[in-house]
Formats: C-alpha cells, sequence, structure tokens
C-alpha cells in the first residue's frame, strides 16, 4: 500500500515533537517577558546585606567581605557577579537578571549536550528531540520565578548548573581521545569552583570522586579529586559558623527524621505541587517516586555492569541534588513542610527531574518505546506547569510597587516600618545602607525616579503653570516610628492625554517643596484606561492650613489640594 507523505508527516511523533517544541519556545518567550513585566531596581531582603552591603564594605577595601558567610553559604562566584553588576552598570540589577537566565539556559543546554552525547547522532531520534523540548521548558519554568526576578539568585543557578558542567567535563575526560588531561584539569577546576556557590556545592568534589570511582578512573586522578575534595571541605568550614535562626541539622534528622523526610520529599517533588495546584501529598508522592526511580536505576545499572561515565555523570549529579534536598530540609524543617515548595527550591528540583529524564533515555537509548515514554512524561510534567507559565505574563505587581515605595522612603530618610518591610527587615539598618549608596548613587538611589528626593524637600519649586491633573489623596496616615511624615496615597492622571505622571511633588502655598510621591500602583475603580494611576508617599506633616498643589512630572501637570487631608488613625 502506498505511504502518503502527509500522514508520515502528521505521524504520532511528529506532533508530539510539534507540541513539545512551541511548549519550549513559549516558556522561553513567557520567561522573558516575565523579567521584563515584572523586573524591581530595587535591592530585596538579603540582597540589602549580601549586595548592596558587600559592595560597600568592599568599597572600603575591606577584602574578607569575599570570604564572609551569606547565612551558611559562601556565595563567592555571585559576589563576582555583584562587583560587576555594581563597577559596570552601577548595581541596576539588569545585569544580574540577565545571568540568571543565562544560567538557567546554560542548565538547559547541558542536558541537550549530554543527552546528544549519550545518544550518538545516528541514534538520536525524535523521542530524544522531544525529551530535550520538554526540558529545556521545564528549566525555563516560571515556578522559579523568584530565582529568575531577584538578582541575589544567582548563586541559585551556579548552584545547580556548574556541577553539572564539571560532572559533565569529568566524564568526557574518560575518553580515549587527545586533550583528555586538559578536560579532567578543567572538570577539576569546575568541582573547586562549585564550592563558591553555595553551601551544597561542597559536594561537587565527593560526588566528581564517587563518579571517578565507578567509573574506573586512573589512581592518580581518584587521588587528585580525593585531595581536592578533603582540601576545599577544610578550608570551607574554617571558622564557619551554623545561622542561629535555622535548626541544627543533626538534632534535625536525629530527633524529628520523619519530618526532614517529609521535607526531602516535598522539596523533591516541588513541580508537582504546583502542577497539582498546590497539593503538598501530590509533591511528596512525586518526590518518592523520584527516589524510588533512582534506587531502582543504581541498582539496575551496577547489575548489568553497565559502566558508562557519562551515565555515571548524571548519577553523581541526581546524589548532588538529592543530597542538598537531605541538607536543606535538616536545615529547615523547623520552618514547616510548605517551605519546601518555595518557588527558589524548585530549581534543583527541575534539575533533579530533567536528569532524571535524560538518564532513562540514554541508558534505554535502544528501546524506543520506553524513550518515547520518558519523552511523554517530561512532556507532561512541562503541560501541567503551563498555567502557572502564564503567570509570567501578568503586567501588574503591585508587590514592586510597594517595594519602589519603600525605596522612597530609605531615600527621604522616612522611618516607615510597615513600608520598609516590604523590601528588607531593619528599618534602622536600611536607613543607614541607604545614606551610604544614596552618597555613592548607586543602586536604586541612581534611579532618576529617586535621586536627591531629600534634598528636594524644603526646596522652592521654580515651575509653575502646567496643564491639569486630575486626582484625589484618599488617605494619609501618620507614622508611629517618624512623626515628621505623613504616608499619603491617592490617585492621579492627566485627562487630555490620559497618562499618569511617574513622579509627584507635594508643593506649598510658598512654594516649597514638602512631600514626594511615585506612581505605579492599580487601580481598577478609578475611570481610566491608565490603570496604573495609583500613588504613594510622604508629605511633612503641616498645621492644615496651607494650600497645596500636587505637581506631577513625565508628564508634567498640576493639581490644587484640599488642605485638609484624610488623616487615619493615630501616631503611637
Amino acid at each position: 500500500m502506498r505511504q502518503f507523505p502527509l500522514i508520515r508527516f502528521l505521524s504520532p511523533s511528529f506532533c508530539l515533537l510539534l507540541l513539545a517544541s512551541g511548549l519550549s519556545l513559549y516558556f522561553l518567550v513567557s520567561a522573558i517577558l516575565g523579567a521584563i513585566y515584572n523586573f524591581s531596581p530595587v535591592p530585596f531582603w538579603d540582597m540589602w546585606d549580601g549586595y548592596l552591603d558587600f559592595y560597600l564594605r568592599l568599597n572600603g577595601s575591606n577584602w574578607s567581605v569575599w570570604w564572609e558567610q551569606n547565612n551558611e553559604h559562601r556565595i563567592i562566584l555571585a559576589k563576582i557577579l555583584f562587583w560587576l553588576d555594581f563597577k559596570l552598570f552601577g548595581g541596576g540589577i539588569v545585569f544580574l537578571i540577565i545571568c540568571n537566565y543565562l544560567l538557567a539556559f546554560l542548565a538547559a543546554t547541558m542536558f541537550a549536550v549530554i543527552l546528544k552525547a549519550g545518544i550518538g547522532n545516528e541514534r538520536f531520534t525524535r523521542a530524544h528531540l522531544i525529551i530535550t523540548a520538554a526540558v529545556a521548558a521545564l528549566s525555563l519554568s516560571w515556578v522559579q520565578s523568584e530565582n529568575f526576578l531577584i538578582g541575589f539568585q544567582s548563586q541559585f543557578f551556579l548552584a545547580q548548573s556548574l556541577p553539572l558542567v564539571a560532572l559533565y567535563l569529568l566524564s568526557r575526560s574518560a575518553d580515549p581521545v587527545p586533550g583528555k588531561n586538559l578536560t579532567f584539569a578543567l572538570a577539576a577546576v569546575s568541582g573547586v569552583a562549585c564550592a563558591g556557590t553555595m553551601a551544597n556545592g561542597v559536594l561537587a568534589l565527593p560526588c566528581m570522586t564517587l563518579v571517578a570511582l565507578v567509573s574506573k578512573f586512573s589512581c592518580r586522578k581518584i587521588l587528585i579529586l580525593t585531595g581536592l575534595a578533603i582540601a576545599i571541605a577544610i578550608l570551607y568550614f574554617h571558622g564557619y559558623h551554623t545561622p542561629a535562626q535555622h535548626g541544627s541539622p543533626w538534632f534535625a534528622i536525629k530527633d524529628k527524621t520523619i519530618e526532614v523526610l517529609l521535607f526531602t520529599l516535598t522539596y523533591l517533588g516541588s513541580p508537582y505541587f504546583y502542577a497539582a495546584k498546590g497539593s503538598l501529598l501530590a509533591a511528596q508522592l512525586a518526590g518518592a517516586i523520584l527516589l524510588l526511580a533512582l534506587f531502582l536505576f543504581v541498582v539496575r545499572v551496577l547489575s548489568t555492569r553497565n559502566y558508562s561515565a557519562l551515565l555515571f555523570s548524571l548519577l553523581g549529579y541526581e546524589i548532588y541534588l538529592v543530597t542538598t534536598a537531605l541538607i536543606t530540609a535538616s536545615g529547615r524543617t523547623i520552618f514547616g513542610i510548605e517551605y519546601a515548595v518555595s518557588s527558589r527550591y524548585t530549581t534543583p528540583a527541575l534539575m533533579a527531574w530533567c536528569a532524571m529524564f535524560v538518564m532513562l533515555a540514554i541508558y534505554y537509548r535502544g528501546r524506543p518505546t520506553i524513550v518515547y515514554g520518558v519523552g511523554v512524561v517530561a512532556l507532561s510534567l512541562a503541560l501541567s506547569l503551563l498555567s502557572r507559565q502564564s503567570l509570567a505574563l501578568d503586567r501588574y505587581n503591585d508587590y514592586n510597587f510597594e517595594r519602589l515605595i519603600a525605596a522612597l522612603a530609605l531615600e527621604m530618610g522616612v522611618k516607615d516600618e510597615p513600608q520598609i518591610l516590604n523590601s528588607y527587615y531593619s528599618v534602622e539598618h536600611g536607613l543607614s545602607l541607604a545614606n551610604q549608596a544614596r552618597h555613592l548613587q548607586i543602586s536604586i538611589f541612581a534611579n532618576p525616579l529617586l535621586v536627591g528626593t531629600r534634598e528636594k524637600i524644603g526646596a522652592l519649586y521654580g515651575q509653575k503653570s502646567l496643564p491639569p491633573c486630575i486626582g484625589f489623596i484618599d488617605n494619609a496616615t501618620p507614622l508611629s516610628m517618624d512623626p515628621r511624615y505623613l504616608r499619603i496615597s491617592g490617585w492621579v492622571y492627566r485627562p487630555d492625554t490620559d497618562t499618569v505622571p511617574r513622579k509627584i511633588m507635594i508643593v506649598d502655598e510658598g512654594g516649597h517643596i514638602v512631600g514626594a510621591a511615585l506612581s505605579g500602583q492599580q487601580r481598577s475603580d478609578i475611570a481610566s484606561s491608565t490603570k496604573l494611576v495609583g500613588f504613594k508617599g510622604y508629605i511633612q506633616v503641616f498645621d492644615g492650613s496651607e494650600h497645596l498643589m500636587l505637581v506631577g512630572s513625565a508628564p508634567d501637570c498640576q493639581l490644587p489640594l484640599a488642605a485638609s487631608l484624610p488623616i487615619a488613625g493615630k501616631a503611637g
């Protein structure tokens, strides 16, 4: 019977490949758009200490800050990126976000390279292409949005991508080809560098040593890796201290064994928590399946004596990730099982699943039915995360707006604790860091929206006649920690152009600037096609007898304000 080309073209394998390719492209584009739509130039939480304070102290020639712990980690490689961001871009954070994406893309590329190397060109089929595309989609999944959007999180991507590179290079150094000693040297250097990512990076060299042992490397190479593993561990833990806010790992493993186990399973299965719309049980079952599959695979490989260095490198990587999950559980169980599904922890979990899919595809490369099955499972996981991926396209992020107002408070020197807590956990230390950063005009304090705002308070505002705005101040709240200011909020826009002034100054009847605010908050209750008309800021306390003027810029406009503001609450 004659076969029609169109029937071959529309075969199930081709349709699956088309779906996987389209899905990976969608995940890539949506993830990039997510960074654009949700970007915030304001340092967040640990960034104030590990990023801004690091650079400020380094600027004072305090070289010891390179080696200092950040929580339990020595994030040397991430600090290099931080230093570059300040030196080249003034601490704008955009460079760090780009690095996050490049490191995630590196992981996806490494899995594709490993799969291609393990299969060979002559055996590489559509099924393997489906797995490659599904793994690429998972590597860019928005469930790890916290790691994508916070510049400080390059350490998380480094801690997962660099060990994969090191183990792959180690496996390639086993090939009887010219330059294998150089490849081994590069693998060893990469293994050492892993210790500069996060605390779990110290595990990379022991895992590499294990892979070298089972892959029957020469005694000299095994001794080199063993020596490096011991030396790096001693160096890393010299002067090491356990953060007071974290639980004792040994106590947790000994006295809370069940909780640690559940945390570990939940951590490893966290992608399925999001796939199942928030089910911890689904995550725990998925984590258990991953561990069982890994155990059975190890038994299978060892029993059949399939001594492939490349395959063992993936096994070593899985051991690295599972051990990472266990160590994390031992220190974080005190925060509750729900902590295991935090967005930042999904990156190593996703890598564990991707490595499993690639490993199975390589091992069963001669059995196309099984390989297709692996591809379908990988594709199903990516498809189940599709609704989560759509969140990347949400253009309105009020939380980023609140962080920006926190930066405004720090720029103006206003002690507004509830607002500052949206960005940093310490008002006093935050103000101290802000003062230093303002002096150097770096980070968010070099942003045109903020720069020089504190100095403008009390200064004369020269410009007079401007087009009218319409708007209203909804609320003015006294600040218990700073009786000099009221926190104001409201809405404003320019009706003739239906645009919103980005920065707002409050001017008294004498022409002096007495307050400042920023717009960008979503207000669906205002009849404007531009929804980001809400603003928030600070105004000096006044006796209520003055006539005030709201003056907006970009676009320019002005609005007379009522002398009596709607004050909510009383200062404590």
